[in-house]
């Protein structure tokens, strides 16, 4: 596996995890939309209409839909005195912004929604607000390529949504164990890696738990711990459904890793082939990629070396297509 890939591969299964929440948003902004023309005097209940649309908007990632709208909410919501609707559309200019890439002025706009949701009466909505706008602080310097300050407001959101009991525990732990494993501090990596699961056993649902376990046995990998890698792929596995291809071809992936590590090229070999049949199922060709690069590794080292070629010129072929040079100069060499 390419260096880096790994947490990238893990990070990309845990949004499409959460994506998976959202299936049919786009249908949702809709029929939000359409439900602002029944409120067309200025009060409260089209204040709700409009907010509940820049809401959406950014659940679904897509701000630009909904920024015709971000004018009318604020005057709304300033003129009524609504904290959380302020709070919401400053946060909501903020998401667009960074999303713009225009960090300074989105930042500026974030700072301004913590401040406010600070003071929203409602103590879970005030504590929800101002994780998720430190999240969105994060994303933006994550853009920037400062890890640090980005590591900085993940910390700073995680213990706010462990105490709320929020699904977004299990995300953020994930990826300040990524971080850690990234700036070469595998202990943290662990400690955060292990929060994961802890976070994923206070929610009650199994793609969050299976998510946070193959991240866990990832991490065990990660400091050449097979054992403590194999039984927290055990326990994923036995949540994963026959179904979902990104989930069981991260766990042949992984288990072939372990595999490998202990020097079992054959049983290597033929785990990284059934990792590579969910990635063809799955349609994702850096997965395809990723897992072909594995088994050329691993069948090398078999009396099956021979076949090698066949996946090398796969492998060669699928670099070419995705414009991966690192992945074609590694088939070369």
């Amino acid at each position: 596996m390419a260096a880096g890939s790994k947490w990238l591969i893990i990070f990309f299964l845990a949004h499409t995890s959460v994506k998976a929440q959202f299936v049919g948003q786009g249908k949702i902004f809709d029929s939000l939309e359409k439900n602002i023309g029944r409120f067309p005097d200025k009060d409260t209940f089209r204040l709700n209409a409009l907010g509940a649309v820049l809401e959406q908007s950014m659940r679904n990632a897509t701000p630009s839909k909904a920024e015709k709208y971000y004018p009318e909410t604020m005057l709304l919501a300033q003129k009524f005195k609504h904290k959380y609707r302020i709070a919401s559309a400053y946060q909501y200019k903020g998401f667009s912004l960074v999303g713009k890439a225009d960090y300074h002025k989105g930042l500026s706009y974030l700072d301004s929604a913590i401040e406010t949701y600070k003071n929203v009466e409602d103590p879970y909505k005030s504590e929800w607000g101002v994780a998720i706008s430190h999240m969105d602080k994060a994303r933006a310097f994550m853009f920037m390529g400062d890890k640090e300050t980005q590591l900085r407001h993940l910390l700073i959101a995680l213990p706010i949504f462990d105490r709320i009991r929020h699904q977004n525990a299990v995300y953020v732990a994930m990826t300040v164990s990524g971080i850690y494993k990234e700036l070469f501090n595998n202990e943290k990596g662990l400690e955060y890696a292990k929060h994961a699961v802890n976070a994923s056993e206070n929610q009650h649902r199994e793609e969050l738990k299976t998510l946070a376990y193959l991240n866990y046995a990832l991490s065990w990998l990660s400091v050449n711990q097979t054992d403590k890698a194999d039984q927290w792929l055990e326990k994923a596995k036995a949540l994963i459904s026959p179904t979902n291809n990104h989930q069981l071809w991260t766990y042949y992936n992984y288990l072939g890793r372990s595999y490998q590590l202990q020097g079992k090229y054959e049983d290597a070999r033929q785990t990284f082939l059934q990792a590579l049949q969910q990635a063809e199922k799955a349609g994702h060709e850096i997965f395809t990629l990723d897992i072909l690069s594995s088994l050329v590794s691993a069948s090398l080292r078999t009396p099956h070396w021979r076949s090698t070629k066949e996946y090398l010129d796969r492998y060669m072929e699928l670099a070419k297509k995705v414009g991966n040079p690192l992945n074609e100069r590694e088939a070369l060499r």
